[in-house]
């Protein structure tokens, strides 16, 4: 966990940067206009809303112990937190696709080609 909680930082950084090159090449060949700082930020604040099941999985880890990550272990808060997450994780694609077609100055269906 420790080591986890060192390197999760350095690694979303270098994810960060990856992912806004990727986005920022591909948006040249679709004829966007956005520099990859605006394309880095979009990409960050798009996984802002990822936080919340972030900190419900903490209080769950600290609550349940070593319960938590067993499968079928009678912790009905995991399911919440499951439905949770893959609601976060739609309004975060949601957020990408909108803040790279505002950016780039595309129509959706660019937007989602781009990130696609």
């Amino acid at each position: 966990l420790i080591l986890g909680l060192i390197l999760s930082p350095l690694i979303g950084i270098v994810w960060l940067y990856i992912l806004g090159l990727i986005f920022y090449l591909t948006g040249r060949l679709l004829k966007g206009r956005a520099p990859a700082v605006h394309l880095r930020a979009s990409i960050a604040w798009s996984m802002v809303p990822y936080s919340v099941p972030l900190l419900m999985w903490l209080v769950l880890f600290f609550i349940g112990g070593n319960q938590t990550f067993i499968q079928d272990a009678g912790i009905t808060s995991s399911i919440l937190i499951n439905l949770v997450t893959f609601m976060v994780s739609i309004w975060a694609l949601v957020l990408l696709v909108q803040s790279i077609r505002e950016i780039q100055g595309f129509p959706v269906a660019r937007s989602l080609f781009n990130i696609v």
